[in-house]
């Protein structure tokens, strides 16, 4: 598995002693330390000197979360790739229960449902995806539209899947270094254009932690991610379906349209009415917009309340 971290000494422990607690015993941890200043590195060096099942690897450059995961890519061995953030968690069956999914499946890429908290908590009942099926088949058409900000069961952008090695050096798929965000939408992307076998999982094994200072969706960012669909079609549209290709073209609309209301947003939040009117004179579509958001998250919030409850997978 692999762990990018860059001055993340606030969390990094948690994160590293998370996978020392897997119940599977047959792994690598393969942490990139990308040029950290803090003492990231010593921590991750004191995993490393008590449990051979760590590897320390270190970039003399900070180039970014994106380098860091090829790096550490490029050094694996294992069977399977998993991918963790410093700031996140295992829980402490999640490989376990993730390997033998994806061998009793011969599947290429194994999704579970996460688990969402906020720092420094570690548990809690609420689910991001809410899928009830113990197990089900995903494709590349249900991942494109997963993709999508409406209409969507899950946001597919956020999976976080083990990936068998062989699968991903035949699809010779990267992380783009130059991409600010979404790499990982452009990464999976890559992953899915070569028709995977992906099995996902109501099991909840991830663990993400939501931390002040994360990444805002700001106009700016929104526009950047309805322009990351022209660049997928560009680049890998020969091997989409028609109906991902669509998915593709609606979700840079999406983001183009949730981009129009950032600006009444901003000023409902800030109580501006006077700017929110102007906003909504000057484009009526915003009301149609934030309706169509609500709904969205009210089916999101729906979803997560009916999955499953708490518990191991069997």
């Amino acid at each position: 598995m692999i762990l990018p971290c860059h001055n993340a000494a606030e969390f990094l422990a948690d994160a590293l002693q998370s996978v020392r607690d897997q119940t599977l015993g047959d792994f690598e941890c393969l942490i990139v330390d990308d040029a950290s200043t803090d003492n990231s590195r010593s921590i991750a060096q004191q995993f490393v000197e008590q449990d051979p099942h760590f590897r320390l690897i270190v970039l003399k450059q900070n180039r970014g979360a994106s380098a860091a995961r090829n790096a550490g890519i490029a050094e694996a061995k294992g069977r399977w790739i998993a991918l963790l953030d410093a700031d996140d968690l295992f829980v402490p069956d999640r490989l376990e229960v993730l390997r033998r999914i994806g061998d009793g499946e011969r599947a290429d890429l194994v999704f579970d449902d996460q688990v969402i908290t906020t720092f420094p908590a570690r548990t809690s009942a609420r689910r991001a995806f809410g899928f009830r099926t113990p197990t089900f088949a995903f494709t590349q058409e249900d991942f494109f539209t997963g993709s999508r900000l409406f209409r969507r069961a899950f946001p597919a952008g956020y999976m976080k899947p083990l990936i068998r090695r062989d699968f991903l050096s035949r699809s010779g798929a990267a992380y783009d270094p130059a991409v600010p965000s979404g790499e990982d939408f452009l990464f999976y992307a890559q992953l899915f254009a070569q028709r995977p076998r992906c099995i996902g999982t109501s099991f909840a094994g991830y663990v993400y932690r939501r931390r002040r200072g994360s990444l805002s969706w700001s106009e700016e960012h929104l526009h950047f991610h309805a322009k990351l669909g022209e660049q997928v079609l560009s680049e890998l549209g020969s091997q989409l379906s028609p109906r991902s290709r669509a998915a593709l073209e609606a979700r840079a609309r999406d983001f183009e349209a949730v981009a129009n209301v950032s600006p009444a947003m901003m000023a409902l939040r800030q109580r501006d009415w006077l700017r929110l009117a102007a906003s909504l004179v000057r484009r009526p579509s915003v009301v149609a917009t934030g309706m169509r958001m609500l709904r969205a998250r009210a089916v999101r919030a729906l979803s997560a309340l009916r999955a499953p409850a708490p518990g191991r997978s069997g």
